[in-house]
């Protein structure tokens, strides 16, 4: 929590100062003026913010950086030029115009008004907890995050008779699915949720023990004496650290419009760097759907639609090599949207649950003991991918439950004749 609270602090000093801060400076900006840290020695809070900008070559400090995207905190104004890429036509995509956007290593943030909002609560209080709360509702990976502890309590209690979730569980089934290394920065941003989640108020936890007792006045109590990695290093927030499993209540739910923040995004970092044809192809096909299914949003469709929908058929015919949409659709969910899915009157709350029931339907129900196991790979994916073929989407129907906000995604998306094409339905 103070990463988080440091780091918007930081934004607003250095712009109030017209200093345009990068990644790194923010946070040493933020601990200069906070009071959280006043009782803490210079040279051990230099050493601190040093440890975690190195922390796994530096994909913490990078996964952080998005997450003050994703809660409207700021503006990347490097990345947002790539809304200045003018594409008249398909082929106007040249790789040499995007790698400088697939890291954010020239990145730089402009603070917004809710940043300076923020910066007027004080840490640890009801009113800063509720702000914080209600950016994270609108947070996708995080909505994703919720959507999987009730997807996996209720799935636990079905075939294993349990009322817990495992946390590997959760890591497991969280997504994306490209690939899976083990601490990377996605990784990291899962298990902070963890914690915001809890110390927050939007889960409850039922151990058994003194956590199931802790009200909302008790975690912010807490929070003033373990505010986080900087005071405390990788050890902060000891009662969460051991957590294994737990029944979880989610108190607060997500709203129905998310922030899903980049076309960047719609494909791993890996993807770009090593296959910048292949993962092009990927992110304009996802493009195409997230503007089609934003327009059908609470609208049963079926997926034979998305496969005669002209504009796909189009990048489909620019393009050579597989691809399957109910993948693309898995990794949509990922980034926090969420398709109730029908097939032959059933219905599944998520195309995610419709996909782990086929998966069940193959290997058992101990297909959800295994996910309980410390994995360096997606089982979920190697599960699935098999069955993508397989499966009739004939009479297969989604419906939008969440849409997406297209004036922010906008802004860090290439524009121009042919993406005005594709956004209309």
């Amino acid at each position: 929590m103070d990463l988080i609270t440091t780091s918007v602090h930081g934004l607003v000093h250095d712009n109030r100062r017209r200093v345009v801060p990068n990644k790194y400076n923010l946070f040493v900006s933020g601990s200069q003026v906070h009071a959280l840290f006043k009782n803490i020695h210079p040279t051990i809070l230099e050493s601190q913010i040093k440890n975690f900008a190195n922390l796994a070559q530096g994909r913490y400090i990078r996964e952080f950086a998005y997450v003050l995207l994703a809660l409207n905190f700021c503006e990347d104004t490097h990345a947002s030029h790539i809304s200045k890429r003018n594409i008249k036509k398909i082929s106007d995509f040249k790789q040499l115009d995007y790698t400088e956007y697939i890291q954010s290593s020239k990145s730089i943030y402009l603070a917004n008004k809710s940043a300076y909002d923020f910066c007027k609560l004080d840490f640890a209080t009801d009113a800063w907890a509720n702000f914080l709360a209600s950016k994270m509702l609108t947070y996708g990976y995080f909505c994703r995050y919720l959507d999987i502890i009730e997807l996996l309590q209720r799935k636990n209690y079905e075939y294993l008779k349990e009322n817990t979730v495992y946390i590997t569980q959760l890591k497991n089934l969280l997504g994306p699915f490209d690939h899976r290394v083990k601490g990377s920065g996605p990784d990291f941003i899962q298990e902070t949720f963890k914690s915001w989640a809890f110390l927050l108020g939007i889960i409850d936890l039922d151990t058994g023990g003194k956590l199931s007792n802790y009200t909302k006045k008790d975690r912010l109590d807490y929070l003033k004496k373990h505010t986080g990695y900087i005071s405390g290093g990788k050890q902060e927030y000891a009662i969460l650290r051991n957590l294994k499993k737990s029944k979880i209540k989610i108190k607060l739910h997500p709203e129905e419009e998310i922030r899903m923040i980049s076309f960047m995004r719609l494909v791993n970092l890996e993807g770009w760097r090593r296959q910048y044809n292949s993962a092009l192809y990927s992110a304009l096909r996802r493009l195409r759907i997230l503007y089609f299914l934003n327009y059908n949003y609470k609208k049963e469709i079926k997926i034979g639609e998305l496969y005669k929908d002209e504009k796909l058929k189009s990048i489909i015919s620019h393009f050579k090599g597989d691809f399957s949409i109910l993948w693309d659709l898995i990794h949509l969910e990922c980034g926090g949207l969420k398709f109730q899915t029908i097939d032959d009157n059933k219905k599944y709350s998520s195309l995610t649950e419709f996909i782990l029931e086929k998966i069940i339907k193959v290997k058992g129900s101990s297909f959800l003991e295994d996910l309980k196991g410390v994995e360096t790979k997606s089982i979920y994916f190697e599960a699935a991918w098999p069955l993508f073929k397989k499966i009739n989407t004939k009479n297969l129907r989604i419906m939008p439950l969440r849409k997406f906000d297209i004036n922010n995604f906008n802004k860090y998306c290439p524009q121009g004749e042919w993406i005005e094409w594709i956004q209309k339905n």
